[in-house]
């Protein structure tokens, strides 16, 4: 592109017009190697974000954060179970507690996340709270899923040059493409994903670049606003897995949930939500804790029908069944990680991976 290239840029948007694939790419690349100005990437993100963002817009700039990343080279078909944030919800750390009792089960789980930005509690401050070194080194990645079964990208340690969005992001102090740009550049690229999204709007977006990249994902949205799959309100599924694009309904009583309100599920601070995790993975089932078990099965059972359309193994079905049906059918298995005390033995050895490895590399 040629020197003038920000001025095509910034031109087309500001004509309503969407950004091709390169453009996007280009200008992504722009930011991640300090030689975009603030005024050009506010100017990029509100451009975006007002006239809404395209499919082919948000992968060119997946393209871009990838080929800037530290990369982990995975040696084994995994799953991530993510979310956006900005829900504004301030729960406690689903998508977490999923990831744990998926990996309980014996599915292979990279996760990928950060510290809090808009919540109490990311999930690196649970991860941190509850012993996991969340620091590990890149290289140090794929054995970690090989023996403890999960690990955890910590996103600013493979997305170093993302420091460069760090004051507009800041200063913007509104939602922007970059809330859905982590979930899609796990730095492992697992086939798999479940990828909760708090923007109705985004929600299909996230869908079709998943599905052109070829990636069995499920992504969520539950219809109280959540970026999770929810016991509190129906949630909307957009569901790419068989190699097209199928929406559905999911209510909770559909499979048999007792209803949940938001209240129930409301978290705290990095330990408070750590507690929570510790008193899950216990069993604990009493109160308040019987909604958060039920949404944190739900969620994994989501993750689980994922990563089994990735492995071609059909044990909740055919990647043409109902997404709901195959949920239900992954549902048991996550209670029982839960209640096997699978999920919470699989925190254990994590913890002590993490730890030999981190030290190791000290």
């Amino acid at each position: 592109m040629t020197e003038d290239s920000w001025k095509q840029v910034l031109g087309t948007l500001v004509s309503g017009s969407d950004l091709s694939f390169d453009q996007a790419f280009w200008a992504m690349n722009e930011m991640m190697s300090g030689t975009a100005t603030d005024s050009q990437l506010a100017g990029l993100v509100i451009g975006l974000r007002v006239k809404g963002e395209t499919p082919q817009e948000v992968s060119g700039m997946v393209k871009a954060m990838l080929a800037n990343a530290i990369e982990v080279n995975l040696d084994r078909i995994a799953v991530d179970v993510v979310g956006t944030g900005g829900d504004g919800a301030h729960t406690v750390n689903i998508s977490t507690m999923a990831a744990l009792t998926v990996a309980g089960a014996g599915f292979p789980v990279l996760k990928h996340g950060n510290r809090a930005i808009s919540s109490k509690a990311g999930t690196a401050d649970v991860l941190e709270a509850l012993g996991v070194a969340i620091n590990m080194p890149t290289s140090l990645l794929s054995s970690c899923v090989a023996e403890a079964g999960i690990a955890f990208c910590f996103a600013p340690s493979h997305h170093p040059a993302m420091k460069y969005a760090g004051n507009v992001r800041k200063e913007l102090g509104v939602p922007t493409v970059f809330n859905v740009l982590g979930p899609l550049s796990n730095p492992g690229q697992p086939e798999s994903a479940l990828l909760g999204c708090a923007d109705i709007r985004l929600a299909p977006v996230l869908a079709q670049v998943q599905l052109d990249r070829g990636f069995k994902s499920i992504i969520v949205r539950s219809t109280d606003g959540l970026d999770e799959l929810s016991t509190s309100a129906p949630t909307q599924i957009w569901d790419v897995t068989s190699g097209s694009l199928r929406e559905s309904l999911l209510a909770p009583s559909e499979l048999g949930l007792k209803p949940a309100t938001l209240e129930q599920l409301r978290g705290g601070d990095a330990q408070f939500n750590a507690q929570v995790v510790r008193e899950i993975l216990a069993g604990r089932s009493d109160g308040n804790f019987a909604a958060i078990r039920d949404v944190v099965a739900l969620n994994a059972a989501a993750t689980m029908v994922a990563y089994d359309a990735a492995k071609g193994a059909k044990r909740f079905g055919a990647v043409e069944d109902p997404t709901v049906a195959r949920i239900s059918r992954a549902l048991p298995v996550a209670y029982s990680s839960l209640d096997t005390g699978a999920a919470k033995s699989l925190l254990d050895v994590w913890v002590s991976v993490s730890q030999r490895y981190a030290l190791a590399a000290n």
